[in-house]
């Protein structure tokens, strides 16, 4: 077997080529970070790429000539700090118990990067359901309602009595002559009674038929959202004997139309027939006496 010669090990970037790369990525950020992977798309970053490492090595430092693929190698690794940084972040952040918070290093290529990059593949797509939304639901307070219900009616102050004068009153006092107010009230009770005394036989008529009408029966309507069930009555030998006795009936009936039908058009063809020979006949005759004139 044939060892494949292993690739020249060139010197590790510095601060400085890091920045530079990131920096000149970040010029053609729209191509590289476009997730299309098609032919012309690319086309597009390789070119992207050869102009990156062009103008890379031509503004570095460092006598370093760098290739592509490593300036690539690069930029993809700084990318995947860049993620595990943001994972680490949201990891603390979620976690209980106080502490000392971790030391986040301050890296200027990564907050560059960060700028860059697509914000989904480094926080992932927001959830508004569940304990991933971003904002949990709110509840709006709802103001109580309390209602009040006036159940006295309306009253005239000539009635309204102090209930502490009841405390001074005495047997004696029941003999004291009514109020004003309470013989209006006993007269308009005394109207209302005579005026039932009166018409005591509609009350009568009316009590008469509401006792009629619930002595007669009630039928239950079917409120049911449900159709009504049909029944289906099962046919005996006989009704379907006489059935099919009348669909025999009728079927000879059409057969017996039909035929009449073919044999009447059978002698109208040859009436028609007949009929044109004899006007053939007809007109043979006339052309022959026409030829004898001439």
């Amino acid at each position: 077997m044939n060892d494949k010669p292993k690739r020249p090990r060139a010197e590790n970037f510095s601060i400085n080529e890091k920045a530079l790369l990131i920096n000149l990525a970040a010029k053609y950020c729209n191509i590289l970070e476009n997730k299309r992977t098609d032919h012309i798309s690319t086309k597009q970053k390789n070119d992207a790429w050869d102009s990156i490492t062009k103008e890379f090595n031509s503004n570095s430092i460092v006598n370093n000539n760098r290739n592509k693929d490593s300036l690539k190698r690069l930029y993809e690794s700084k990318k995947k700090e860049v993620r595990k940084r943001v994972a680490d972040e949201n990891v603390e952040i979620k976690k209980t118990g106080g502490g000392i918070p971790p030391k986040i290093p301050n890296d200027p290529c990564q907050d560059v990067l960060m700028s860059i990059m697509n914000k989904k593949t480094l926080y992932g797509l927001n959830s508004p359901w569940g304990g991933d939304s971003s904002t949990q639901g709110t509840v709006d307070d709802v103001p109580e309602v309390i209602c009040e219900l006036n159940l006295a009616g309306p009253s005239k102050p000539s009635m309204m009595c102090n209930q502490s004068s009841w405390k001074k009153y005495t047997p004696v006092d029941l003999k004291s002559p009514l109020h004003p107010a309470l013989k209006t009230a006993s007269c308009d009770n005394d109207v209302v009674i005579n005026n039932l005394q009166q018409t005591p036989d509609l009350n009568h008529n009316k009590n008469n038929e509401v006792l009629q009408d619930n002595r007669q029966p009630r039928v239950q309507l079917d409120v049911g959202r449900r159709r009504p069930m049909q029944t289906v009555r099962a046919l005996t030998s006989s009704d379907l004997a006489k059935k099919y006795n009348e669909l025999i009936d009728k079927k000879l009936h059409i057969a017996n139309f039909q035929e009449t039908k073919v044999k009447q058009d059978i002698e109208e063809g040859k009436i028609r027939k007949r009929l044109l020979q004899l006007e053939v006949l007809l007109k043979r005759k006339q052309l022959n006496s026409l030829d004898k004139k001439n």
